[in-house]
């Protein structure tokens, strides 16, 4: 019993990282000239990060991430 305790847990921490990456990662067709990720790419990440950091719990971290990626999108000319 206590092997597929482990099991599953290591099984969510999979699932965690797995979703992490397929949240956070662009597509190979969104890289621009160079190889560089293109801007329209940038701002979509941004946007995926957005909506996940307002799934967060209210707290100074969520605050401070919100506005990190505010300062990104306009930096970058995201539209909002």
């Amino acid at each position: 019993m206590r092997k597929l305790t482990n099991l599953g847990s290591a099984l969510v921490v999979a699932m965690l990282v797995a979703g992490g990456m397929v949240t956070f990662s662009a597509p190979i067709e969104a890289a621009g000239p160079g190889g560089g990720r293109s801007g329209e790419a940038l701002c979509a990440l941004l946007a995926n990060a957005e909506v996940v950091a307002l799934a967060l719990p209210d707290s100074e971290f969520k605050t401070a991430l919100l506005a990190n990626i505010d300062e990104q999108q306009a930096a970058l000319g995201c539209a909002q």
